[in-house]
């Protein structure tokens, strides 16, 4: 018998918490706020954790919005910001990162979950009673996941290539947001991307920069000099387009008005940090600089062939600018991390791609010109303080190269360590041994999409199946699936990994903890190392528009 509903719940959970306008954005009262000091981990993906609280993005929602109803600040609930409370008894575990050291974090353990074996509504999180009315009038009360808003505005992406999402620093989330600006001609400029900053408590909204161009842009944030920055990769928006290094230097309570920092440059990577730890002093590592490309100018770059790599700070002070690269080959960036930066050098001919890491030992942190070349500082490509380690010689049999490369080994010398690096040649999914001998694990047996990793383990995607592999283990017959659900995984949907849960978007939200709806692409969680049969919860709540007229729900 079909369950007739209204929903009640979520509209009071999206009503509840909206005061009033604040300065140009409304504001919500959030009671449950975490220490502002606390370690923050997932950051930049679409589930951040600080302390024992979630935050998420509440389901993937199409930014289209010629009509400009899609994203009203105040009124969305899919595709907004909400906060989940990790449930009573969490043990702090210790973990360890490159540059904050030794840290603790917040996790339900398989142990709390055992402790609850016999209670089949146990999730891991807080949760609330829901009562649903039958057509009969009988009642059955369910336990669903205390989801509660945090920001009712549309949430989407920066960068299909750099899994952009929400970052939390110092007792503010920033996020990314499709543009509700229209042009002289009145069209909605929802394909640009605003870029905003709230406060944990709900209120003090405050729009950093809005993108000029169309294409999802690039950026990073970077702690530097007391202040904090996000620097974007973006068009100028002239009719004739150059693409510049945006850089919005953020300061207490104040946001600076947006300066160019690179002009005219046709690539860029930026700092990527999962792990952030208030107070902490961390502005001298490898990822701490902005790397850029651009063309080469015959009048002062002395090349006619290749492109330069250069570097700079986020404040963009000349005597930060440092010219890296002019050897007449072309420069591919790929990523940087706090040990490398990790980029292809292709000859003219392009018979030979070699994929390097760089530690930039001997390269100054900051220094005034030692050339006479412009302001910028030139680095030869023999000189002993530019030593790169090759990773991959021949790299042009790889149809990709993952960005997060795991580097095992001391850090004061990468030539001695070792780096793994998950790509796709053909058919197959390879894990790389690189500066051994590069040395090849077939890790699947299909090309498959690279999520996350965490330590040696990664998970991916295939055909919408969700599965587990090790960096070292070569190719698992069967592979190791982590859920039974049908999942969305792509560069809007990432899979992350916080407080003991591995989190994920389903295809549709049946048998995940929520009655059964049939309404796709919202957030459901999974214990890390837990059986595939073990019970998912979702953790989204749904858009009360969503959810078909034939049921009926209440909160108790």
């Amino acid at each position: 018998m079909k369950k007739k509903l209204i929903a009640i719940l979520a509209a009071a959970l999206a009503a509840a918490f909206i005061l009033t306008a604040c300065g140009s954005f409304p504001s919500i009262k959030v009671e449950r706020v975490p220490d502002a000091n606390a370690v923050v981990t997932s950051n930049g993906g679409q589930v951040v954790q600080v302390d024992d609280y979630i935050y998420f993005v509440n389901g993937k929602k199409d930014t289209a919005d010629a009509e400009g109803t899609n994203n009203i600040w105040g009124s969305v609930v899919r595709g907004g910001i909400y906060q989940a409370k990790l449930a009573d008894g969490t043990s702090e575990i210790a973990k360890h990162d490159r540059v904050y050291g030794d840290y603790k974090v917040k996790e339900v353990t398989g142990e709390q979950f055992g402790a609850h074996s016999e209670d089949e509504d146990f999730s891991g999180f807080v949760m609330q009673s829901v009562t649903i009315f039958e057509e009969t009038d009988d009642e059955e009360v369910v336990q669903i996941v205390d989801a509660r808003p945090v920001v009712n505005k549309l949430v989407t992406y920066g960068s299909d290539t750099g899994n952009n999402g929400l970052y939390i620093f110092d007792g503010w989330i920033y996020f990314t947001s499709p543009s509700n600006l229209k042009d002289r001609l009145g069209v909605v400029q929802y394909d640009h991307v605003s870029f905003y900053r709230t406060r944990l408590n709900g209120g003090g909204s405050q729009l950093l920069y809005t993108a000029k161009g169309t294409t999802a842009p690039q950026y990073g944030y970077y702690h530097y000099d007391g202040a904090l920055y996000l620097t974007v990769f973006d068009t100028d928006g002239a009719a004739t387009p150059v693409n510049n290094i945006y850089s919005v230097k953020i300061n207490g309570g104040r946001v600076s008005k947006a300066q160019i920092i690179a002009e005219n440059i046709t690539a860029a990577t930026f700092q990527k940090r999962s792990v952030y730890v208030p107070g902490a002093a961390a502005e001298n590592y490898v990822d701490d600089f902005i790397y850029y490309t651009r063309a080469f100018n015959k009048d002062y770059d002395n090349i006619t062939t290749g492109n330069i790599m250069e570097r700079v700070r986020p404040n963009g002070a000349s005597d930060t600018r440092l010219k890296l690269y002019n050897g007449g080959n072309s420069i591919e960036l790929l990523s940087v991390s706090p040990d490398a930066l990790y980029y292809y050098d292709s000859n003219a001919a392009a018979t030979v791609k070699t994929l390097y890491a760089n530690d930039m030992k001997g390269v100054p942190l900051d220094k005034t010109r030692i050339s006479s070349e412009e302001e910028n500082v030139f680095i030869a490509a023999a000189d002993s303080s530019w030593a790169p380690v090759t990773l991959i010689k021949d790299a042009r049999s790889l149809t990709n190269v993952y960005a997060d490369i795991y580097y095992s080994g001391n850090p004061d010398n990468i030539a001695a360590g070792t780096f793994f690096a998950v790509a796709n040649r053909g058919s197959n999914t390879v894990c790389i041994i690189a500066n051994r001998s590069e040395e090849t694990v077939i890790i699947a047996g299909t090309a498959v999409k690279v999520i996350v990793r965490e330590g040696n383990d990664f998970y991916y995607s295939s055909g919408g199946a969700f599965f587990r592999a090790n960096l070292f283990e070569e190719k698992q017959t069967p592979p190791k699936v982590v859920s039974a659900s049908s999942i969305v995984a792509d560069y809007f949907t990432p899979i992350d990994l916080a407080g003991g849960f591995v989190f994920f978007t389903i295809v549709t939200a049946e048998n995940v903890g929520y009655p059964d709806n049939g309404v796709a692409n919202y957030l459901a969680s999974h214990r890390i190392g837990g059986n595939i049969d073990e019970k998912e919860w979702q953790i989204s709540v749904i858009d009360p528009s969503e959810i078909p007229e034939d049921t009926e729900e209440t909160a108790e």
